[in-house]
């Protein structure tokens, strides 16, 4: 009987030891995949973050995300001031109030009904309008500069305009030119909503004007001393026509919003009496972006 018992763990051992090759390498394999998965993982998390080009992105740090579906196993991190919509694969921006920075500016090209009606020609006693027809209308060029806050936003105005005129009575050559100039005090209701759809704004200050006019041969040009203007009105956001257009002009160019505005401007004569009197009650129109 003890024979018989010392055979049966002899076999046994025999079996044991044949196997055992098999189970270490075994063992090998799981520690050198379960190595490279660690080292893997550490030299991503350990890697410099990566920035997403274009202004308006979050720096992301990569991360191994073993089987998510995205190249190279790493976690993409949208736009910033950009959120998915609920049960879709779009996109939306944040509220203006949101995402807008502290600094902002805002850049118009306008065009004005401008008709100086008091501007009396040179050397002749006569109405502007017996002379000078609606002729072209003041262009203007305009820049904000303005500090954003909660609920409102004040800032700097500047800009510059031309207006030109022509004489259309028979034997009476005159051509008028005028240039305002104008600085002054910008403020607007630019939060109203969750988007600027509608935002009313005034500014005003003083202007100078550039005036140059040629009459019959003779010519009189020369720079106005200064006076005051003020102007009121209603920017009205254009974004909402385009959504998509208007997400990719934010990302790639920093475009707040296109605006298309109106407002009613005045500007008094020159608080020197020797100067043309351009003052004028006009309205005008046009676009704006704001970055």
């Amino acid at each position: 009987m003890l024979e018989k018992l010392v055979r049966k763990y002899f076999i046994l051992l025999v079996i044991v030891l044949a196997c055992c090759p098999k189970l270490f390498a075994q063992q090998d394999v799981d520690e050198e995949f379960t190595d490279n998965i660690a080292k893997s993982i550490e030299e991503n998390t350990q890697s410099k973050p990566a920035i997403l080009s274009g202004e308006g992105y979050d720096v992301m740090t990569r991360i191994e995300n073993i089987g998510n579906g995205h190249p190279e196993g790493l976690v993409i991190v949208e736009p910033r001031n950009l959120i998915p919509v609920n049960g879709s694969n779009k996109l939306e921006m944040v509220s203006y109030s949101s995402r807008r920075k502290k600094w902002g500016q805002l850049w118009g090209l306008s065009y004005g009904l401008y008709k100086p009606s008091n501007y009396e020609l040179d050397g002749i006693e006569a109405e502007y309008d017996e002379y000078y027809p609606s002729g072209l209308g003041l262009i203007q060029v305009e820049g904000i500069y303005k500090r954003n806050f909660d609920t409102f936003s004040i800032g700097g105005y500047l800009s510059v305009g031309y207006f030109n005129v022509s004489s259309d009575v028979e034997n009476f050559e005159s051509d008028l030119s005028v240039m305002p100039l104008k600085l002054g005090f910008y403020f607007s209701l630019d939060t109203l909503w969750r988007e600027p759809w509608v935002v009313p704004y005034v500014h005003g200050g003083i202007y100078t004007i550039y005036f140059d006019e040629t009459s019959n041969g003779s010519t009189l040009n020369g720079t106005t001393l200064v006076s005051y203007y003020a102007t009121g009105g209603l920017m009205m956001q254009l974004d909402w026509a385009d959504d998509s257009t208007a997400r990719e002009a934010y990302i790639e160019n920093g475009i707040e919003n296109t605006f298309l505005f109106v407002e009613a401007n005045y500007m008094a004569a020159s608080i020197e009496e020797q100067d043309p009197d351009f003052n004028a009650i006009y309205v005008s129109g046009g676009l704006k972006l704001e970055f």
